[in-house]
């Protein structure tokens, strides 16, 4: 279906859904937030099931990908629209195969409303904040002394009133994420 549409992105919509009140409505309440940032027009962003071209996997999975938390599938979603890859939505029946949540739902919102404000501030022009790779390492192969790899280390360019919000962040997510201080 995305080769023939051809589409980068197909993300899955999840139409039936067998969660309580509670995750319904912190999920609804979720994805009104992430349209308000970022405008995608979705209606589902934390669903896992995605389809990616090559060109958007290189693009958003090598490239641009920061969280490996719960927003991550929203992060995908908002790269691949600030990319201009196109993408659309398709509605699955989803059935969960595990009971319940793992995560408690305050930690999850707390988590993942960090994760959204850390997103839209990397997804602001570069003036406001601007993503620099650096690299910190390298592989070299010693029988000829040449470089067959590297390792690299993002750091973030921002103001110091964006620098101390960013930390500000990070640390609440710390905290609440894995209970530590």
């Amino acid at each position: 279906l995305a080769a023939r549409s051809k589409l980068d992105l197909l993300i899955a919509n999840r139409v039936y859904r067998t969660h309580s009140l509670l995750r319904r409505t912190l999920s609804t309440a979720y994805n009104t937030l992430v349209n308000l940032f970022f405008r995608t027009g979705l209606r589902d962003h934390q669903a896992g099931f995605k389809v990616l071209s090559r060109r958007a996997a290189e693009i958003i999975l090598v490239r641009r990908t920061r969280t490996n938390g719960l927003a991550y599938d929203t992060e995908v979603i908002v790269w691949a629209k600030k990319h201009g890859l196109r993408y659309r939505a398709i509605n699955v029946v989803w059935r969960e195969q595990r009971a319940g949540s793992t995560i408690p739902p305050l930690r999850a919102l707390i988590t993942m409303f960090a994760d959204l404000i850390m997103l839209r501030l990397l997804t602001l022009a570069r003036k406001y904040v601007a993503l620099q790779k650096l690299v910190v390492g390298r592989i070299i192969e010693l029988s000829n002394i040449h470089t067959i790899g590297q390792e690299f280390m993002t750091v973030i360019r921002a103001s110091e009133l964006k620098k101390h919000l960013l930390d500000l962040l990070r640390r609440l997510y710390i905290v609440v994420a894995f209970h530590r201080r």
